[in-house]
């Protein structure tokens, strides 16, 4: 079975301009659906009750007013944070007090 399919020389240009706005209309609709999903899936992926890297010491006392964690466990975990921030703050400082005879020749 041979479909005949019309040679787009002999096709009349009134022929082609539906089946092109067809296509033009559903691009766009499939262009908009998908801007709309992103936006979608965007807004449920960054929740803004959650913090951005783990505890914080006002979630900690919250979790002690809810009864869910001790004073004592709080202090501890206070401990550790204070511990890693100190941590983190000494690895950011610059070494100002190095003697001459250690320091890099980009550092003279």
């Amino acid at each position: 079975m041979l479909i005949a399919l019309p040679i787009l020389a002999e096709a009349d240009t009134g022929d082609l301009i539906k089946p092109i706005a067809g296509l033009v209309v559903i691009l766009l609709v499939l262009a908009v659906s998908v801007r709309i999903l992103r936006r979608m899936m965007s807004s449920h992926n960054a929740p803004d009750d959650i913090p951005a890297a783990g505890f914080s010491l006002a979630s900690l006392r919250e979790l002690v007013k809810q009864g869910k964690m001790t004073p004592e466990e709080f202090e501890k975990a206070k401990a550790q944070i204070v511990a890693a921030t100190q941590r983190a703050t000494e690895k950011k400082k610059p070494v100002t007090d190095v003697p001459p005879e250690m320091k890099t020749p980009k550092e003279l």
